[in-house]
């Protein structure tokens, strides 16, 4: 997950996502986006993007090593 600080009340989040199919044998990465604001001293989100890639199906046997590159970067990027 990257992350920006606009201002106490502003932040910026993006991050790659995996999301199954139904019977979770294939996946499709995304690249999710929010744009959150401090509302009353709560998170709410004011935007969300997902870009898909549908063409390239990612297999279930792929994703351990996803999840072991997504752990080693993690808290690492700041944007």
């Amino acid at each position: 997950m990257k992350y920006k600080f606009y201002c106490d009340n502003v932040a910026y989040l993006t991050w790659d996502q995996f999301n199954s199919d139904g019977k979770e044998k294939n996946f499709h990465h995304s690249k999710e986006v929010r744009l959150m604001e401090k509302i009353d001293g709560q998170w709410k989100i004011v935007c969300v993007s997902a870009f898909w890639d549908y063409k390239n199906l990612i297999p279930v046997s792929k994703l351990p090593m996803i999840q072991k590159i997504a752990n080693e970067s993690r808290g690492k990027n700041k944007i």
